[in-house]
């Protein structure tokens, strides 16, 4: 057959949708021509657009083998191996592609957000701040700029550079958008609403600019207001785990009336040990309370739950249902409805024995220790801190240290001093629970271990970032959500050490207690 009338049929089949059909097309073009170069490229595109990643990279290695040069292939190479999940060699196969060819804007953005992807700020940088020059009429194109300066810890500069632009073409909805974004990053929640309102004045479908436009109102302790924009969190470009499959209404906190209403689990472990509270403020129903797997122990006997689900477990019958974090919106929950009710959370009296007979004999208080949470939480790099910087509390008199890091390192441990490990042998929640409540307090970063601290009313030293989540709010040292926990923030972004210092006086002053 004629290989130009087989490569234009293929062409017609790939634009009208038939990717099975072009795919024959282009493999029978290719069996008679096989260095066919735009033929091999177009069944790459066929093999990605059917969600075959790797068969498509499979293809565009092999353009970039019979033509090194071919800046088309590189750049598809980039693609296909991105949605294949090697982001490494995406970028290596990107910057191949940019090589040949320099003035490319969609290389130059594609290669800033997987620089972001893989931690690297400063190279994504210098690929963002190309576009300006080489697509000056299209400033939604630069918004990388923004984001990377944040990243790299230059979240005024990244203000200003919005600024310039918004100056020049003002009511651009996601430059007012990171607007707001960066505003609560450098804790200014009255002008990171104005710009968030701006926003979906301009645009009322960005769920993102409602978020947190909610974040903002739960920064100035507006729980009401807070968590009704907490609630576009679910058409966010990157919403939290899907609720599990139910045909029941959605609770909206009428009286239940005898009915059965499902608490399914949604986002981290200290969120839902934060929102087990307020279950016992749901009255005249059956309450079913669906958390993660290391909870479940911790949970049993919690007041307002009937019954608590191991959440992947078949759901049993239920009426209605609510994700947790929805909980406080539906309930009407107001910031004086907080505290007052003591601890809601208890650990084995058995388990706690058992860990105080294995803590070594001394003089002392007994204080546990906690310095990051999951790498995963899109804030840990601000919440989180090198072991290191903390060891000065360890070389306080008169005070006993155990880590109840679940997964502290020897290195980590060992930048420390050595502090006695009981994370490491924790296989839940309640047994965590049991080494809290065995010791005098807790001083840990923002992870679960505060929130557990927190709801077993164990006196707790609470770090807390320069822009804290929300949960937090600002200009206070107490927490309505725990009655138990003292705060301690930092001065100023990234500024641990003052925070340190902070927490070393407190201890000083008062070793057995806070």
């Amino acid at each position: 057959m004629n290989p130009d009338l087989l490569f234009a049929e293929a062409f017609r089949l790939q634009q009208r949708g038939a990717l099975l059909e072009a795919e024959a097309a282009y493999r029978q073009l290719l069996a008679l021509r096989p260095a066919h170069s735009d033929g091999r490229l177009n069944l790459g595109a066929v093999l990605a657009a059917a969600g075959r990643p790797l068969e498509a990279a499979t293809e565009f290695q092999e353009v970039v083998r019979l033509n090194p040069r071919e800046a088309r292939g590189w750049a598809n190479l980039g693609v296909a191996l991105r949605k294949a999940g090697d982001p490494e060699a995406a970028a290596a196969a990107y910057e191949q592609a940019g090589r040949l060819n320099p003035d490319s804007a969609p290389l130059h953005l594609n290669l800033g957000n997987l620089r972001l992807q893989l931690g690297q700020p400063a190279e994504a940088l210098a690929h963002f701040q190309r576009l300006p020059a080489l697509v000056p009429d299209r400033p939604s194109a630069w918004l990388g700029i923004a984001t990377a300066l944040d990243d790299l810890g230059r979240t005024e500069e990244a203000l200003a550079f919005l600024d310039q632009v918004l100056a020049k073409a003002p009511g651009l909805p996601e430059y007012l958008l990171n607007r707001g974004v960066l505003c609560l990053s450098l804790n200014r929640p009255l002008e990171a609403e104005a710009a968030l309102r701006a926003a979906l004045a301009r645009d009322p479908s960005l769920a993102e600019a409602e978020y947190a436009l909610g974040l903002a109102r739960l920064l100035q302790g507006d729980l009401g207001g807070g968590f009704a924009g907490y609630e576009a969190r679910w058409r966010r470009k990157d919403p939290p785990q899907p609720p599990p499959r139910s045909e029941a209404p959605r609770w909206r906190g009428e009286p239940l009336a005898g009915r059965t209403l499902l608490v399914h689990a949604e986002q981290g472990m200290g969120d839902l040990i934060q929102m087990a509270q307020l279950l016992r403020r749901i009255e005249g129903g059956t309450v079913l309370f669906q958390v993660w797997p290391p909870l479940v122990r911790l949970f049993e006997g919690l007041a307002g739950a009937t019954r608590i689900l191991s959440a992947g477990q078949p759901l049993p019958p239920h009426d209605c249902i609510i994700p947790a974090l929805s909980l406080p919106l539906a309930l009407g929950l107001k910031l004086e409805d907080l505290g007052g009710l003591g601890p809601y959370l208890h650990a084995d009296p058995d388990a706690v024995e058992a860990v105080r007979r294995s803590l070594p004999e001394g003089s002392g208080a007994w204080t546990g220790l906690c310095w990051r949470g999951r790498p995963e939480h899109a804030n840990d790099r601000r919440r989180s801190l090198p072991p290191g910087l903390l060891r000065p509390l360890l070389e306080l008199p008169g005070l006993h240290w155990a880590s109840l890091q679940k997964d502290g390192r020897a290195e980590e441990l060992a930048a420390l001093g050595g502090p006695l490990d009981l994370g490491s042998g924790f296989q839940d929640f309640a047994e965590a629970a049991a080494a809290v409540a065995a010791l005098e307090r807790v001083v840990t970063v923002d992870t679960a271990i505060a929130h557990l601290a927190g709801a077993l009313g164990k006196p707790t030293l609470l770090l807390l970032p320069f822009a804290p989540d929300p949960r937090w709010m600002l200009d206070r040292e107490d927490s309505p959500w725990y009655p138990s926990l003292r705060l301690v923030r930092q001065p100023t972004p990234g500024a641990w050490g003052p925070v340190v210092a902070r927490v070393g006086e407190i201890l000083s002053a008062a070793p057995g207690a806070l």
